[in-house]
């Protein structure tokens, strides 16, 4: 479930990265992460909730991400991008708890430097999911066209065909 995760977020760029996740993907050690990532999640979403309604993020939830912060620093180098210089992420994990980089620095991004009015909960019932939205007009309803908003878009048009027969 983590690889998956990890390779779909395009985290596993190296062979020797997936290689070393492949290593430990079933081992209790993972498990136990992924546990510990899942309540994290949560606490995740109530901070989301809090920022959804106008409010900051709980002093205790501020406090788990500082030291996850600095137990699990982000490793970037600078590269050459057409007529710039950026910074591109190094992301090499050799265990489990190597996972939390990613996480914790996406979530430091989240809280303090993009939009919280764009912070939104997937319209569709039976969606739990949270998303950025980076349209243009900021008027994006679902995580997903593909599945969420399809998935109502279609029921809507059935329920159209319904009452016009």
């Amino acid at each position: 479930m983590l690889e998956r995760w990890l390779v779909a977020a395009g985290l596993l760029r190296s062979q020797k990265a997936k290689a070393q996740v492949r290593a430990w993907r079933d081992s209790r050690q993972a498990m136990a992460f992924v546990h510990k990532l899942i309540a994290f999640r949560e606490r995740l979403r109530t901070a989301a909730f809090r920022m959804e309604g106008g409010l900051l993020p709980g002093d205790a939830f501020l406090s788990e991400v500082n030291t996850l912060l600095k137990l699990h620093p982000e490793r970037a180098n600078l590269t050459k991008q057409g007529a710039k210089v950026v910074p591109r992420r190094q992301f090499e994990p050799r265990t489990p708890e190597d996972v939390w980089t990613p996480i914790v620095a996406a979530t430091a991004e989240l809280l303090s430097e993009l939009d919280p009015s764009r912070i939104r909960k997937c319209e569709s019932a039976s969606c739990v999911v949270h998303f950025y939205d980076t349209s243009k007009k900021g008027s994006r309803r679902w995580c997903s066209m593909n599945i969420c908003g399809n998935r109502l878009k279609v029921a809507a048009y059935q329920r159209r065909q319904r009452l016009g027969d």
